[in-house]
């Protein structure tokens, strides 16, 4: 995400009732070390339902994260891993009082300065979209026990619906998953045109999927804030060894300036990370993924290459 301007926080320090924030919630509002949605929801639901859940994790997970993979095979995962947990809790009887015992049993914990930051928004009445991949019953639960799900906070996200008696009925709405969780496609008409109005944008998140939440054409108003919950550290040596793995094959077929072009970003990198200048190091790892990209499609065999 990009490097946050002085200019630009002034900017909206002087105008907060012309702006709304767009946030994600897990990893994001709640800590790096806190249990996400989906475990919290469960607690209740026997280690066999959590070894299960946890085994999906470990197969699905990787491919979220695999830049490799095209976007179609990666949606199609996506999709399979929410289904395939939304089934586990139907399986295991998930009800509305053993969801309210698990998010108490849970370890789920603000981030810090996180409610300070609702408590700040909500002073000033400056609107709160949560934005979620999760469970939006334990998002809700938890800030209302919280004593901070206040009127300016809408929450859009994955809701389970319950019958008379507390039994599970289906999941609301359209999945929402890292890949398409956006605004453009999940706020209510009504709500999106009152955050039309309003010009300034600050989005916040913890995963490069998470700059989709609002369109790139509205950029140009918007602070991008990220948090980094992955080890920093060991994924810039895999990096680091992958490209040296790959380098000489390429250098095969690619010209040099744009090889020692992706070598001096990477260079660039590495200097941020190990000063600690990470808002600096992921605008760097932005332009690398960019000229990787131009890279692939500039040598990849079609037609209109070929001709």
């Amino acid at each position: 995400m990009r490097y946050i301007k002085k200019v630009k926080l002034d900017k909206i320090k002087l105008d907060k009732t012309n702006m709304y924030v767009a946030i994600d919630f897990d990893k994001t509002i709640t800590a790096t070390e806190s249990e996400d949605s989906w475990d919290a929801t469960g607690k209740m639901l026997g280690k066999e339902f959590e070894t299960k859940l946890s085994n999906l994790y470990k197969k699905y997970r990787p491919i979220e994260l695999n830049y490799q993979i095209t976007f179609e095979e990666k949606n199609k995962a996506m999709e399979n891993w929410y289904q395939e947990c939304m089934n586990l809790y139907y399986e295991y009887h998930l009800t509305k009082d053993k969801l309210e015992k698990s998010i108490q049993k849970s370890n789920l914990i603000f981030r810090s300065g996180a409610k300070e930051f609702l408590a700040h928004m909500n002073k000033y009445n400056i609107p709160v979209i949560i934005l979620s991949a999760g469970i939006g019953n334990v998002i809700e639960i938890f800030l209302k026990e919280n004593k901070c799900y206040y009127n300016n906070i809408f929450i859009i996200s994955n809701f389970i619906s319950f019958d008379k008696d507390g039994k599970m009925l289906e999941f609301t709405g359209e999945l929402i998953h890292s890949l398409n969780k956006n605004m453009k496609n999940h706020i209510p008409d009504e709500l999106q045109e009152k955050l039309n109005l309003k010009k300034n944008k600050v989005l916040i998140g913890d995963a490069i999927e998470d700059k989709k939440m609002v369109p790139e054409e509205q950029w140009d108003e918007t602070i991008l804030v990220g948090f980094l919950n992955e080890n920093i550290k060991n994924k810039k040596e895999e990096i680091k060894k992958e490209w040296e793995n790959r380098h000489d094959k390429l250098a095969y077929f690619i010209e040099h300036d744009e090889l020692e072009k992706v070598k001096t970003d990477l260079t660039a990198l590495n200097s941020f990370i190990e000063t600690k200048e990470y808002a600096e190091a992921i605008s760097e790892l932005d332009k690398c993924v960019f000229v990787l990209k131009h890279i692939e499609d500039k040598y990849a065999f079609n037609l209109q290459n070929v001709f």
